[in-house]
C-alpha cells in the first residue's frame, strides 16, 4: 500500500525568508562576534540577502546574539554541522546546541556533508553491504531530534556524480525513509545540492529526467545532458516526486562556481568569483536589480547560496571570497551595489571599509531607552518633543541595534553602563542624551 493511502501529508512549514538570495558566510567557525555582526549585517541587508549558510562547531554554538541579529533583519540562517557519519561527535553533546538554535528561531540544520564519497566514510565503512542503509541509520537520531525540537533537518548535499552516484543515493535514502515509516522526518525534510556548473551553461539539464531520459549514471554520452549543472534541483525534485509523491524544499549551495572550491583553490587567483557569467546571471535574476533575465525558479527552490561572502586573509579560500579584506571592491561588485551607495563620481574602487562605512548606518536616529524601560505614553510624548520635527526615530533598548544608527539619543544615561558613550562614539555614532526629570506624570 502506498504512503498516500495510509498517511496524510503535512503541508510544508512556511519558509522564513521571501528572498531566495543567499550566501555562504566565512568558511570557518571563528567570525561570530558582535563586531562581525555589526560589520556584515548592513552589507547583507543592502544586498537584500535572505539566507546565510553558517558552519557550526559541534563543540560550541554560534552565539545567540549573532543568530537573533540575522533573523531580526529577515535573514534566515542555514546551519551546517558537516561532521562525518562514520565518526560523529557524541550526540548528547551536540543535541543541546541544536535545540538552542531552534529555540532562537534557526530551524534549518544540515547534518553531515557529501555522504556519497568514499573519503567521507573511510574504507572500513565504505565497504558496508548497503551504504544508504548505513547512512539512514546514522542520520535518523539527529533528524528525529531536530524535528522533535521543532526544526527542519536538511539532507546533506551529495557530490554530483560522486563515488556512489548521487541521484541513486538520494533515491535510495528516500525509499528507506518511506519503508521505515519515517513520515515525520519526510514531512519536515529539506534537500540540498551543490549547484556547480561543471563549465556547462545554466540551461544544462533543464527539464530533469523527463527531458533527458537517456541520462545514465557514470555515462559520459556527449549526446545527452544530465543533472551535473546548475539545474540539479530539477533532478532532485523529480526523485522526491517519484518516491514521496510531493515536493521537498531544496537549498542549492556554492552557486556560480564551476566545481568544488577545494579543486579551485589554485585556479581562481586570476578570476574573481563574480566574474563567472553564471554568477552574474543568477545573481541578477535573484536580486532586486532590474535585469532581462527571467526568474523562472520553481516554488520548491528555497534558497540559492553563493560562495563565498568573505574569508580570512590566511584562508585557502580567500581568493574565492566576494569581499576580500584589505582589497578594493572589483568593478563588477561596484556596479552591483546600489547606485545610491556607490556613486559614479567616485574615482576608482572604494575600499571595503569605505563601502561598509556608508552602508553601516541603516538607522538614522535611535532612541536608546533604559534596560528597565516601562512604556508610558506621557514619556513617549515628552521624548518626541526632544527630536527635530519630521524625524522618525527607532525606539529600543538594544545597544547592538543602536550601533547601526547615525545618531543615538541615550535616555536617562545614569541607568546605562557608564562606558556606553565611549562604545557608541568609538563606533562612529553621533551621541546625545536626554534626562527624564522626576515628575509625577512619569512615576510608576
Amino acid at each position: 500500500m502506498r504512503r498516500s493511502e495510509t498517511h496524510q501529508f503535512q503541508s510544508s512549514t512556511p519558509l522564513l525568508s521571501p528572498s531566495r538570495l543567499g550566501f555562504h558566510y566565512f568558511p570557518d567557525t571563528l567570525h561570530y562576534t558582535a563586531r562581525d555582526l555589526q560589520t556584515w549585517l548592513p552589507l547583507l541587508m543592502r544586498l537584500k540577502v535572505g539566507w546565510l549558510v553558517l558552519e557550526s562547531s559541534p563543540a560550541r554554538a554560534i552565539p545567540e546574539e549573532f543568530i537573533r541579529g540575522l533573523i531580526h533583519q529577515g535573514i534566515t540562517p542555514l546551519i551546517q554541522l558537516p561532521f562525518s557519519p562514520s565518526a560523529p561527535p557524541a550526540f548528547k553533546e551536540v543535541a543541546p546546541i541544536m535545540e538552542a538554535y531552534i529555540k532562537w528561531g534557526c530551524r534549518y540544520i544540515q547534518i553531515f556533508d557529501r555522504p556519497n564519497l568514499k573519503s567521507t566514510w573511510g574504507m572500513s565503512y565504505w565497504t558496508h553491504p548497503d551504504l544508504t542503509e548505513a547512512f539512514v541509520d546514522a542520520f535518523l537520531p539527529w533528524a528525529q531530534w531536530i524535528v522533535k525540537c521543532g526544526g527542519n533537518p536538511i539532507l546533506a548535499p551529495l557530490y554530483p556524480g560522486g563515488d556512489y552516484w548521487d541521484t541513486a543515493f538520494l533515491q535510495n535514502v528516500l525509499v528507506i525513509l518511506e519503508r521505515r515509516h519515517q513520515y515525520d522526518i519526510a514531512d519536515n525534510l529539506h534537500l540540498s545540492a551543490y549547484a556547480w556548473t561543471h563549465n556547462h551553461p545554466l540551461e544544462w539539464g533543464q527539464g530533469g529526467p523527463l527531458a533527458w531520459p537517456e541520462a545514465r549514471p557514470y555515462d559520459q554520452n556527449a549526446q545527452t545532458q544530465d543533472h551535473r549543472g546548475f539545474r540539479i534541483f530539477e533532478w532532485y525534485e523529480a526523485i522526491a516526486q517519484a518516491v514521496l509523491e510531493r515536493s521537498l524544499p531544496i537549498h542549492i549551495y556554492q552557486v556560480g562556481l564551476p566545481g568544488d572550491p577545494l579543486d579551485l583553490i589554485h585556479r581562481l587567483n586570476s578570476c574573481h568569483p563574480t566574474e563567472f557569467p553564471a554568477t552574474r546571471e543568477v545573481f541578477f535574476s535573484l536580486s532586486s536589480i532590474s535585469s532581462p533575465v527571467p526568474n523562472d525558479y520553481p516554488p520548491y527552490l528555497a534558497s540559492c547560496n553563493f560562495w563565498l561572502l568573505a574569508a580570512a586573509a590566511d584562508s585557502p579560500f580567500e581568493a574565492q571570497a566576494w569581499f576580500q579584506e584589505g582589497k578594493p571592491l572589483t568593478p563588477t561588485l561596484t556596479q552591483w551595489l546600489e547606485p545610491a551607495l556607490v556613486h559614479s563620481s567616485l574615482k576608482g574602487s572604494p575600499e571595503i571599509s569605505d563601502v561598509l562605512e556608508r552602508m553601516g548606518r541603516p538607522i538614522r536616529h535611535y532612541i536608546l531607552l533604559p534596560p528597565t524601560w516601562r512604556i508610558h505614553p506621557e514619556t513617549i510624548s515628552f521624548l518626541l518633543t526632544q527630536i527635530p520635527v519630521g524625524d522618525q526615530p527607532t525606539f529600543g533598548t538594544s545597544l547592538s541595534e543602536a550601533m547601526f544608527a547615525q545618531c543615538v539619543t541615550v535616555v536617562d544615561p545614569e541607568q546605562h553602563p557608564p562606558e556606553i558613550f565611549i562604545q557608541l562614539k568609538a563606533n562612529g555614532c553621533e551621541v546625545q542624551s536626554v534626562q527624564l526629570a522626576p515628575s509625577p506624570q512619569f512615576s510608576e
